[in-house]
């Protein structure tokens, strides 16, 4: 397959990206390619990695944002939303977990992710139409995670990093937490610390690796963590939360994160690309090269050049979203292109995202249907097209 008219990410000259199976072969001018029958040519548009996002809590993406004060620290969240909205938790609730779970997988999808590291209870996903991470343990919190000095400590994981909730506050707790946690990784275990929002420089230095969910700490806290200090002392990776505290829009997220300032543009960038590459060991990731793992997502620039052609994007403008070489989901824009290349479309639901027609790899249909059965008013940002005649489809 060959990507052929596509501005790599911040990049001025337009390039061809030729796929072989999983992998990228090679990246060249476009205007010294020859152009292949397997080409999808694009108009205006820009190519960057698969996101990976790197804090997610799949099966809890149908809830609807919960919290309407400002809170000082999670455990005072957690005891106010579950008396005040017992209702809605308990009507989302009634899904069954896996059906929350996949429809996380299809939310990240949507908004061009193709990796996702999940937190909590691993989930077993039947051809996933993105990557789930679960190479890691997950302990909740100090505060909620039953016996998590024990499992911290637990020498059977010492490989495994440990991903934790901490400092998710803005009192005295929320960095005392951060200091109770340390003090007890007796076994020096390597920790990916989730929020930190009270987090010091100096406990900065203990963690290796930091994960940002800016929208989720406003919503709840009106604050987030001091980014452009803690940047310098470790990695910091962009994580999405889950809609319970965050829209289920990546890109709205993004946009937040860039208005606060804390990180550069190519610091914003880099830690949905090639900063979780690194602390997650997936090198094959995060990066549009020859001989990377060919997850690529490419959207429609819009009159933006650039960053802005990147950290623009929105659902809608998401043109294709490739993983290990295959398409997960294309604009309608591009169905004859899609068509001529004798890509079967039995495998492809249509939905609407905010006005737009994406194809997309997998029934979601059947899966909207299924938790509207559950709960017939669960928040789904997206709407069912049918596909009026599979007869013109090409098939192998």
């Amino acid at each position: 397959m060959l990507l052929h008219n596509v501005h790599i990410a911040n990049q001025n000259e337009v390039s061809d990206i030729h796929l072989s199976g999983e992998k990228i072969v090679s990246l060249v001018n476009a205007d010294n390619e020859v152009i292949e029958e397997d080409a999808i040519t694009f108009t205006n548009a820009v190519a960057i990695p698969g996101l990976i996002n790197s804090h997610d809590h799949l099966d809890f993406n149908l809830f609807p944002q919960l919290g309407d004060v400002v809170y000082d620290n999670y455990q005072e969240w957690a005891e106010h939303i579950h008396s005040v909205y017992k209702k809605e938790i308990d009507e989302v609730l009634q899904i069954p977990q896996a059906l929350r779970a996949e429809w996380g997988l299809y939310k990240n999808l949507l908004c061009g992710v193709t990796t996702v590291v999940d937190h909590g209870v691993e989930h077993s996903f039947d051809q996933p139409v993105i990557e789930v991470f679960q190479h890691c343990q997950s302990l909740h919190s100090v505060a909620f995670e039953k016996n998590w000095r024990m499992k911290l400590n637990n020498i059977s994981n010492l490989q495994k990093p440990v991903v934790i909730h901490t400092g998710e506050g803005i009192d005295a707790s929320a960095y005392d937490e951060i200091k109770t946690l340390l003090s007890n990784n007796y076994i020096k275990r390597k920790i990916v610390a989730v929020h930190g929002i009270a987090m010091t420089s100096m406990q900065a230095t203990k963690f290796k690796a930091l994960v940002w969910c800016p929208a989720s700490n406003y919503f709840m806290f009106g604050q987030t963590a001091n980014i452009s200090q803690l940047k310098k002392l470790t990695p910091v990776l962009f994580g999405s939360d889950s809609t319970l505290t965050a829209s289920w829009d990546i890109w709205q997220q993004i946009r937040i994160a860039r208005k606060d300032g804390s990180l550069t543009d190519k610091e914003l960038f880099e830690s949905l690309t090639s900063a979780p590459a690194e602390v997650w060991k997936m090198k094959e990731l995060g990066k549009i090269a020859k001989n990377q793992q060919a997850d690529i997502v490419v959207a429609d620039k819009g009159n933006h050049e650039g960053w802005d052609a990147v950290l623009s994007i929105t659902p809608e403008m998401i043109l294709l979203v490739i993983k290990r070489g295959e398409i997960q989901l294309f604009d309608e824009s591009l169905l004859q292109q899609i068509e001529e290349q004798h890509i079967s479309l039995k495998d492809f639901k249509q939905v609407s995202v905010n006005g737009a027609i994406k194809y997309v790899r997998g029934n979601i249909h059947q899966l909207i249907t299924s938790i509207r059965s559950y709960h017939p008013q669960a928040i789904i940002p997206v709407e069912i097209v049918q596909i009026k005649s599979p007869s013109y489809v090409h098939t192998h």
